[in-house]
């Protein structure tokens, strides 16, 4: 486990990967404003709390995220600067709690498919006009959309 919250952190070690048995990273309350590329490659990774920081997205390549991201359960990106919540989230079956509250997101994939895990999905206080379809995500108890334009 990584916990490096409520310091004054603009970015993470470029050698994260490195850690590959990691399987949390806590980094909330900072001003990291992007998550290096290789943070995708920590396959044991089970936990990311990037949670009041400056970012303005999310790693990429996004259609990927399912491969380098597989025993993902929670992320939670909320209060950030986020304007896409990137496709590739859609395909990732073992996620539980997706929270992007809080953050600038215009639009988001048309369809959550892939995300049967998910029981958390938490989307208020963006700029959303339409929102995601979550019919096949059959083990979601809370979705939250408050605050947006729909």
């Amino acid at each position: 486990m990584v916990y490096a919250g409520h310091n004054q952190l603009n970015s993470l070690p470029p050698d994260i990967d490195r850690l590959y048995q990691l399987e949390e990273i806590n980094v909330e309350y900072n001003f990291i404003v992007a998550l290096p590329h290789n943070i995708m490659l920590i396959k044991s990774l089970k936990v990311l709390n990037v949670r009041q920081n400056r970012l303005t997205a999310l790693p990429g390549p996004m259609s990927d995220f399912e491969i380098f991201l597989p025993a993902l359960r929670t992320l939670d990106a909320s209060h950030n600067l986020v304007t896409e919540m990137p496709s590739g989230m859609t395909r990732l079956r073992n996620l539980e709690i997706l929270s992007l509250s809080s953050n600038q997101i215009i639009s988001t994939p048309r369809n959550m498919a892939g995300c049967t895990a998910l029981t958390l999905l938490d989307l208020s206080m963006n700029r959303l006009n339409a929102l995601p379809c979550v019919a096949s995500c059959t083990a979601l108890r809370s979705f939250i959309t408050h605050g947006n334009r729909l």
